[in-house]
């Protein structure tokens, strides 16, 4: 759906733009570089900001094997406290925990299902159905894929439901 929706909006919105009388885009600009002159440098705090999101990125790409994703969102929550940047009762305060307990709570029941070889189990105990029916296809698997999340989402959160799915997706 997403490709043929792509090019259905690319679509519309050519069409919808041919029209448009403007074709010279110069006073835009103009004002562009009017509001970047007005802009003040970035403070200390900012630029401790962006080099610790930068840091955080870094870390989720090349050391995520060791460190997983849990790890870095753990810098993030400590890096500001620890430089001052931000107080520790705002955090407090104002972050919504339950989002930070769910995202433990998922990485946890993935760790645990491809630990214990729950979803190893069950890919071949859903493989092994369809073998039994004769499928040749991919069609089924994925018909049946969606059915298999259609079920576990009546038991599960979408988020629970992803992290127990994927391992099993993915095996397939």
């Amino acid at each position: 759906m997403v490709p043929i929706l792509a090019i259905v909006v690319a679509l519309y919105l050519l069409f919808m733009f041919l029209k448009t009388k403007i074709k010279d885009l110069t006073s835009g600009l103009e004002s562009i570089k009017k509001e970047n002159k007005l802009m003040r440098l970035m403070k200390l705090d900012e630029i401790l900001i962006q080099l610790m999101i930068l840091t955080i990125l870094f870390l989720w790409v090349t050391k995520s094997k060791v460190l997983g994703l849990g790890g870095p969102a753990l810098v993030v929550l400590l890096i500001p406290v620890v430089s001052g940047v931000l107080d520790w009762r705002k955090i407090l305060t104002n972050i919504y925990w339950n989002a930070w307990v769910m995202y433990y709570r998922v990485l946890t029941l993935d760790t645990l299902m491809q630990g214990s070889g729950a979803s190893h189990w069950l890919t071949k105990f859903f493989l092994n159905d369809l073998n039994y029916l004769r499928v040749i296809c991919q069609i089924p698997l994925l018909v049946g894929a969606n059915i298999f999340s259609g079920i576990v989402t009546n038991f599960l959160s979408n988020t629970n439901n992803i992290s127990f799915l994927g391992p099993i997706s993915i095996q397939m």
